[in-house]
């Protein structure tokens, strides 16, 4: 078989696992038995029970998060209340994987849809493979996180891993509240944001009511109700010249800092907002100081000839693949992240007059700035 449950209740699948001295105690989903993982003659994974799988063995409570199971039974009751065909913990050969709810392709114009419920975060390569195995069987998968999970703020990698992209909705998460019984979708995230101050789209949908036409979901659903909630983060206040050092002293930076240098660029040449403002860049990992400060570099290196938003993107691309610039892996978003960034970028250097129009979709560096 090709998948099993940990004992916190985490569906593992055979072909993800590494061959490790330790590993957890896995379990068969169906009738709660000790599984092993072992390796097939052609090297693929799967779980082999010590005796013949049996439902009427005593079942081994495995401790599925209440969270998550209750979950799952309110996705199944709204959606079946909508009118659909749906299934729990639907096993997908085609994927070798367990689908959270399966939604039927009962009429020949009805797509099939898997919707995950994933609370506990893991990496973007598991997200990324396991969309993709989905996708051989459905035509939509949509991923759900749990609400709590904002409360630490956006700058979260796990946050980064799942957002996903729409023209729509833009930079959009869709998440569960289980205690409110709510499906809330975030949308119109900021590309580039102040780390301390940000404000977003979010729509709230009540579980206990249907919800129609879900194969559109959520486009449809966006021009009622919209709340626009402002996410405020305490910032300790501090001189331009004190978070020059903070930067400068912390080791992790040490590198970056020597090559900005080895180009002509000092932390102290920047303009102050760069340093001041906090500014975020959802699409990187690396600090967002760091993102300005080297498409900095970039437009300055056009003082005398104006640019345009394609000779941007092709620099960002070249100090990507240099490692001067570290991506975030977004395994939901299928889009070219810089072009997608480049457009905010321009507004951005724009209200801050360090460039300025140059003619049509060009610009240069504005005179302020060679002054």
């Amino acid at each position: 078989m090709y998948a099993a449950i940990t004992s916190d209740g985490q569906i593992i699948y055979a072909n993800e696992m590494k061959e490790t001295a330790e590993q957890p105690t896995f379990y068969c989903p169906t009738c709660q038995q000790v599984l092993t993982h072992k390796i097939s003659s052609t090297g693929k994974g799967y779980f082999s029970h010590l005796t013949s799988c049996q439902n009427d063995l005593p079942a081994r409570h495995t401790q599925e998060s209440e969270t998550h199971l209750t979950a799952k039974r309110l996705l199944q009751n709204t959606l079946e209340a909508s009118g659909y065909a749906v299934q729990i913990e639907h096993p997908i050969e085609i994927a070798q994987q367990i689908a959270d709810v399966y939604l039927l392709n009962s009429h020949s114009l009805t797509p099939r849809q898997v919707i995950e419920f994933q609370r506990v975060p893991i990496g973007a390569e598991l997200i990324r493979s396991r969309t993709q195995n989905y996708l051989q069987a459905v035509d939509k998968c949509t991923w759900l996180i749990d609400e709590e999970v904002f409360k630490g703020g956006y700058r979260q990698t796990w946050l980064q891993t799942m957002v996903a992209y729409s023209s729509v909705l833009g930079f959009h998460w869709q998440a569960l509240n289980v205690s409110k019984r709510e499906w809330v979708i975030k949308f119109k995230m900021p590309i580039i944001y102040q780390a301390h101050r940000i404000q977003l789209s979010e729509k709230r949908l009540d579980l206990d009511v249907p919800l129609y036409n879900v194969w559109e979901f959520p486009e449809n659903y966006v021009n009622d109700k919209v709340h626009y909630p402002l996410y405020r983060r305490p910032q300790r206040q501090a001189t331009y010249y004190r978070h020059i050092k903070q930067i400068m002293t912390q080791s992790t930076y040490q590198k970056a800092i020597r090559d900005l240098y080895a180009k002509g660029v000092l932390l102290q040449t920047l303009p102050q907002w760069m340093v001041m403002e906090r500014w975020q860049m959802l699409v990187f990992k690396s600090p967002g100081w760091l993102c300005l400060a080297w498409c900095f570099y970039l437009i300055s290196q056009c003082e005398h000839d104006s640019f345009t938003k394609t000779d941007l993107e092709n620099g960002i691309h070249a100090l990507v693949q240099a490692g001067h610039l570290v991506m975030a892996d977004m395994p939901l978003i299928e889009e070219d992240l810089v072009s997608l960034l480049v457009p905010s970028l321009v507004n951005l250097f724009l209200e801050k007059e360090l460039i300025e129009r140059a003619g049509y979709h060009r610009w240069k560096l504005h005179t302020k700035v060679h002054s």
